[in-house]
Parts: C-alpha cells; sequence; structure tokens
C-alpha cells in the first residue's frame, strides 16, 4: 500500500483486530443481488460511533487508484474506508494533515498514547501494558539507510502480540512477538535477530516453538528496543474491550478546552478511564459582589460638572423632579460627549439603569440617582477601556469576565455564559451599552438576592408573585 503511511499503519492494526475491526468496517456487506453501491463504515467522531455511508465511485488516475491502494491485495476495503473517513473530514486533502494517533483514535474509539522506547525501562514494563491496556503497538522508522532492517516495513506500526520470559543458558531474557497484516504471495518473517549471539542462548526447543508460531515476527527484547522508536497505546472501554487502568500518576489535573482562534464555538468530550473511584468538579467560584458597582456622586460636585447635565435634567423631570427610562434616554443623548458613549443610551440600557437604581417602584430615577449614574459612567468606561486594549469602542467576548471583576462582580461559567449569550453583538463583541446594561443587571440582581436573604443563608425562600416581580425587575 502507498500514499500516506499513517493511514495504511492505522488500518493495518485495525485489520489485526477483528472485534475492532468489524465495529468498523461491518461484516453483513457483500457484493451480491441486493448489492446497491453503497457502503457503511462506523467511525469514532465527537464522543460516538457514527455511521458514514460512500458509495462504491473511486476517485482514479490513468486508472488506477488516487489515493490508498493496495499492491499486494484486492480487496477494496481500505480504499472504501479511505474515502469514508476523506468524507468525514470535508475531503482527501484533509487526510494530508492527519496523524497515526488521531486515525487510531478515530477508527478504535479509545483513547491514545504514545512512549518513546527510552521510556520503557524493561520487558516488564511492556508486559504489564499488555496485560493492563487493550492495544499496542511499536512504531518502526528507518532514520538513516545504515537502520533498515529488511524484514520489516519503515514507518509502519506492528501489533505487539506477547511478550515471553524464557530461561537461557545465561539467565532469563524476554522475547518479544509482533505482527502486521501480509500481502498476497508475501513470505512471513518467524523471527528476526541482530544479536545472534544472544538469540542462540535460548534453547532449541524454544526456538523452534517460536518459528512454529504461524502469524508474527519473534525478537529478543533487546533487539525490539533497537528497531522500535515509540510504542503507541490505545485504552479502550468496556464496551469495546475492556476496562483500563488510568494512564495518570496519582495527582491533581486541570483539564482546560481550547480552540485554536478566540471566539470559536466548539463542543469537547472528556473520557476518563479508570479501575478506581476518581473525584471531578469543575473549577469555578462562587458568585460575589467584591465591591458596589455603582460610584456615588462626592457631597459637594464641582458646579461646572453636572450644571449643563442639571439643567436638562430639570427639563424634563416631572413635579417631583424625576425622570422615566424614556426621559433618560433624551438625556443621555443630550449630555454624553460622543457616540462610543452614546451607545448606552439605548432605550433596554436605559430602563435596566432605572429598574437598577428606582428604590420606590415608581419607575423613574432623582436628580441624585441621576449624579451617581453619571460617576458610575465614568468609571465603568475607564474599565471597559482598559480591557478593550486593541480597538477602542468594543470589548471582545473573552475580557467580559476580566471587565466584570474590576467592576465588583465574580460570577460563574454558566452565569458568565448567559451574559455572554444576552449582550454580545453578532460579531463576537460587547459595545459600552451592553456592558453598562450587564453591569446594571448584576447589581439589580445583586441587590434584590441580598435584601431577601436577611438571615444570610445559603438560599432564600419566595412566593411566586414574588418571584416574578424579582424576574421582572432584573
Amino acid at each position: 500500500m502507498r500514499r500516506d503511511k499513517w493511514m495504511v499503519s492505522c488500518l493495518g492494526v485495525l485489520y489485526l483486530t477483528k472485534g475492532l475491526f468489524y465495529r468498523v468496517v461491518p461484516a453483513d456487506q457483500r457484493v451480491d443481488e441486493a448489492y446497491a453501491g453503497v457502503f457503511r463504515f462506523r467511525l469514532w467522531w465527537c464522543g460516538q460511533w457514527l455511521e458514514v455511508l460512500v458509495d462504491d465511485r473511486l476517485p482514479t488516475v490513468n486508472g488506477k487508484l488516487a489515493f490508498l491502494q493496495s499492491n499486494h491485495t484486492e480487496q477494496m476495503w481500505p480504499a472504501l474506508l479511505e474515502k469514508a473517513y476523506a468524507k468525514l473530514h470535508g475531503s482527501y486533502e484533509a487526510l494530508k494533515y492527519g496523524s497515526l494517533l488521531d486515525g487510531l483514535a478515530d477508527l478504535t474509539g479509545g483513547i491514545t498514547e504514545s512512549l518513546q522506547m527510552t521510556e520503557l525501562a524493561d520487558a516488564e514494563t511492556l508486559r504489564n501494558l499488555l496485560k493492563n491496556t487493550s492495544l499496542v503497538t511499536a512504531h518502526h522508522v528507518a532514520a538513516t539507510p545504515e537502520d533498515k532492517i529488511p524484514e520489516l516495513q519503515t514507518e509502519m506500526n506492528y501489533v505487539v502480540m506477547n511478550v515471553e520470559q524464557v530461561e537461557s543458558t545465561k539467565g532469563t531474557v524476554h522475547v518479544v512477538r509482533v505482527r502486521r497484516p501480509l500481502g498476497i504471495g508475501e513470505v512471513p518473517v518467524p523471527y528476526i535477530v541482530l544479536n545472534p549471539e544472544s538469540w542462540h542462548t535460548i534453547p532449541q526447543q524454544e526456538r523452534d516453538r517460536f518459528i512454529s508460531t504461524p502469524k508474527g515476527i519473534w525478537m529478543l527484547f533487546s533487539d525490539f528496543q533497537r528497531v522500535f522508536t515509540r510504542v503507541e497505546i490505545v485504552h479502550l472501554d468496556s464496551e469495546t474491550c475492556r476496562a483500563e487502568p488510568s494512564p495518570l500518576e496519582p495527582s491533581a489535573f486541570i483539564i482546560m478546552p481550547t480552540t485554536f482562534e478566540p471566539r470559536d464555538e466548539a463542543n469537547f468530550t472528556l473520557r476518563i478511564y479508570s479501575n478506581k473511584p476518581i473525584k471531578m468538579k469543575v473549577l469555578d467560584n462562587p458568585p460575589k459582589m467584591t465591591k458596589t458597582a455603582l460610584v456615588k456622586a462626592p457631597p459637594v460636585v464641582e458646579v461646572n460638572s453636572f450644571a449643563q447635565y442639571e439643567a436638562v435634567f430639570l427639563q424634563l423631570a416631572d413635579e417631583h423632579k424625576s425622570i422615566d427610562p424614556f426621559e433618560l434616554q433624551e438625556l443621555l443623548d443630550a449630555c454624553l460627549p460622543n457616540d462610543y458613549i452614546k451607545s448606552c443610551a439605548s432605550i433596554d440600557t436605559c430602563r435596566q439603569i432605572v429598574l437598577s437604581l428606582d428604590k420606590k417602584g415608581t419607575g423613574r430615577i432623582s436628580l441624585s440617582d441621576f449624579k451617581d449614574l453619571m460617576c458610575s459612567l465614568k468609571h465603568w468606561q475607564f474599565v471597559f477601556r482598559t480591557h478593550a486594549r486593541e480597538k477602542m469602542g468594543v470589548l471582545r467576548a473573552e475580557r467580559f469576565r476580566d471587565a466584570l471583576r474590576d467592576v465588583g462582580f465574580i460570577v460563574p461559567e454558566k452565569v458568565l455564559t448567559l451574559l455572554v449569550l444576552r449582550y454580545m453583538r453578532k460579531d463576537g463583541m460587547l459595545r459600552f451599552g451592553d456592558f453598562v446594561s450587564a453591569v446594571m443587571h448584576l447589581h439589580r440582581a445583586f441587590e434584590i438576592y441580598h435584601k431577601s436573604n436577611t438571615l444570610r443563608t445559603e438560599g432564600i425562600q419566595t412566593n411566586l408573585t414574588e418571584w416574578l416581580k424579582n424576574v421582572f425587575m432584573c
């Protein structure tokens, strides 16, 4: 077989593991009277087995298969499976960027692990891997012409079948049996000997037994370490094979899912196999208000600071010297200096501001409330600009949490997600008005909770009427 060696290697490993092979390549498919030109395969994708259908039309160049092809067998399942795999990834071109570990994971549904040969301290380590894991393979690559072993194919993975301990004339030695699929007419190689002196210390009857084994290549463990560069392991769950112990040392680990680009949405699958109980929890912060988000206007305000605002305020105010959300919108639109700040002058934001500042439930705010708002806006503008460094006027959603923390709010992940869904724009950014509305929303929510929780317990009790009132006040 030619083309991408990692794909060829993966298919060879799959073929030798019949239980896994027939999970991926269902056995009930034949070219007979009921044949409809469609083949189905199962591949592990995003945490579940996914059935992929492909037709029997394969790309060719000059009458030969353009991609994966077999030089030693007439079987067509490798090329068809490659087509299904390419379909799942979007194109044949995408397979150029594949890797052996990814391929083994997609074809087995297992968790893959790679160990350098130097990490195998002795043969017992390899024996334990065979006992405790589902599938162990060894990767051979000839870095130089001198390293080439005629009996082995370079850049290929061989399945490690077993490790045996035998008594030689010079003490205990270990031998390893590895295997790969053979093509039609290919002569099997029963053993590879790089150290004849050590090999011949094994009794003749034992060597004859190795040679009589119909499938696989035997070699000394010391030779195994020389010809293979690393060991690739696949851990499978009980549904596919048998339960596996955790390969991790006892400790505490933090798992942080990320995407290649900021603000990309993605789903993540986390699987942990262990034969011992493990404790897992989401690393998150409980909700907390570290300081009041609203900045109170100083008792003595500079005359010029609020003189222009106060005059417009009194023009719009009623006989009680208060304004409603619509009048607040008109006031902010008249008083705020530029479009950047005026983004908080939308009617939705003004409603949120009035709900948060209104202490009497009248839907109006006083002049002193307005002065507090203007001082708060100045502080929030500073925080917003601090976290919107690259592009003035917009805040990236991934910096929303830190900006809220500077204002005085620590929120759990699920709450932050809802805030982002509510206030983020289509471009993944927040304008200053969105930020102000979110701050006022949180301020009101914390205020309602603390007023209702007079006993300072972990929760509050309320009836449906109070609940509905509180919901619509936030």
